[in-house]
């Protein structure tokens, strides 16, 4: 996860070609319970705790609740 503020959609994208873009609030994953941490000292990224393979209605959820910036290109 990348926060918007600080890189583009295309930055996000390099070097993937063919992928797509979602975007979402931190205020909707905190809602649901998650936890997101920004750590500048590691690079542009932010980590969403409190997924896993076993809870697919949260991460559908999310999904849900996502924006798409860029389609995926097929």
């Amino acid at each position: 996860m990348f926060r918007a503020a600080e890189t583009t959609p295309s930055d996000v994208l390099e070097g993937h070609d063919g992928f797509g873009l979602l975007e979402i609030d931190a205020e909707v994953l905190f809602g649901m319970g998650k936890r997101v941490i920004y750590r500048p000292q590691w690079g542009k990224g932010t980590w969403a705790y409190g997924f896993s393979k076993k809870d697919e209605q949260s991460r559908r959820d999310a999904a849900f609740a996502a924006r798409l910036l860029i389609k995926p290109q097929l």
